[in-house]
Parts: structure tokens; sequence; C-alpha cells
């Protein structure tokens, strides 16, 4: 994810911070996210919501999982 991130011209903040996104989504569904199904996306994001947080928030964490979804398995993407 970070190579993909560093040839896409992200900045060192970006980076830190999609990073950090994937971790909480990561600890949100309680192993790795490069088992999480699109299910697991649904109730991340309905939590977001649920919560009370930004939604220019929860697009900040959706790009962050996007990317590390399109980076670590390609066929995922096609689910969403």
């Amino acid at each position: 994810m970070i190579e993909d991130m560093t040839v896409r011209g992200f900045s060192e903040k970006t980076r830190n911070d999609y990073v950090r996104n994937v971790r909480v989504f990561a600890a949100f569904i309680r192993r790795s996210p490069d088992t999480a199904t699109a299910e697991d996306l649904r109730c991340f994001q309905l939590h977001q919501t649920q919560t009370g947080m930004p939604p220019r928030q929860q697009r900040g964490r959706g790009h962050a999982l996007l990317l590390h979804c399109n980076a670590t398995a390609p066929i995922f993407r096609r689910t969403l």
C-alpha cells in the first residue's frame, strides 16, 4: 500500500493518514483488513454514521480503504 501511495505522489502526511485509517478499520473488524468483506465495509460505514462522524472524515477513511482494497486484493473491488 505504501508503494502504491508513493507512486501516486501522495505526501507523507497523506500516507500516514491512510495507514492510520486502515488501522482503525482493522481494529473495528478485529482482524486483518486483507480479509475484509463488503459487509465489513458496510458495517464500518454505518458505525461511523451512527457515532456522528462528519461526512468529510468518512470520505477520507473511505478513500484509504478503497486504496488498500485495490492495492492488496484487486479481485475485492469487483464485489463492491
